[in-house]
């Protein structure tokens, strides 16, 4: 059923690039505004899914600005030369490269790029 100005939980789960089960599941998490029922289906103003859409937006951006300055898992094993998986060794074991002499000494050389 199609009613005027509003969407039905298909062109929700279209806008935001998903499906009705990801729709649902939102909504149970208290991630997305709960729909308005009628008729046993339920429907959302559009208001609402660009809301949740700009505030996936902010949050991505948050993120993005919050990851700056950091290094990737490959850069940080370039930084040690090693390679991602010694690198992940390393931090499971809390053991470093030889020739670092401490945690320190190893986190400050690859923040300085050494």
């Amino acid at each position: 059923m199609v009613i005027e100005g509003l969407l039905n939980t298909a062109q929700v789960a279209e806008r935001l690039g998903s499906n009705i089960p990801y729709v649902h599941n939102l909504v149970k998490q208290g991630k997305f505004p709960p729909g308005q029922k009628i008729r046993q289906q339920c429907y959302w103003q559009p208001e609402q899914v660009n809301e949740y859409l700009t505030g996936l937006q902010v949050k991505r951006e948050k993120t993005q600005e919050q990851s700056k300055g950091l290094l990737s898992s490959e850069q940080v094993a370039q930084r040690l030369g090693c390679n991602r998986s010694t690198l992940s060794g390393y931090v499971k074991d809390c053991k470093f490269p030889p020739g670092a002499e401490n945690r320190q000494a190893t986190l400050l050389a690859v923040g300085a790029g050494g």
